[in-house]
């Protein structure tokens, strides 16, 4: 329960950590993909996350491979919105445009996780 007379911090936490999350990720927004994760689950299965149907895959397959050992659904699945998101902005390929548009993407999903937590 908050008081007239608590701290201004206090009122106002989501946009507080809001700020501070885009202080700190501004940064990776001009950064290119990184070779792990980025260039299999983006470049590589670009086609798995063209089309929001492939959601359902997800739960019955492993993260790299269908067979594989890592079971990370919820990665997977961000990937397929953020794909989705970005075929908002039409581009031929992933350029560095791309990946602006999904760097952003993440930054904006990781202010609606940190404003649940709060």
């Amino acid at each position: 329960m908050l008081y007239e007379n608590d701290p201004w911090y206090l009122k106002y936490p989501i946009v507080i950590l809001g700020l501070l999350i885009f202080v700190v990720y501004t940064r990776s927004l001009s950064l290119g993909y990184t070779y792990l994760d980025d260039t299999i689950l983006m470049l590589d299965k670009s086609s798995d996350n063209e089309h929001l149907s492939n959601i359902f895959k997800v739960f019955s397959e492993g993260v790299f491979h269908p067979k594989d050992i890592y079971y990370r659904p919820i990665l997977r699945i961000t990937f397929i919105i953020e794909r989705q998101i970005l075929f908002l902005f039409p581009t031929e390929k992933f350029t560095v445009y791309a990946m602006h548009h999904a760097h952003f993407v993440n930054l904006v999903l990781h202010l609606i996780s940190v404003s649940f937590v709060v």
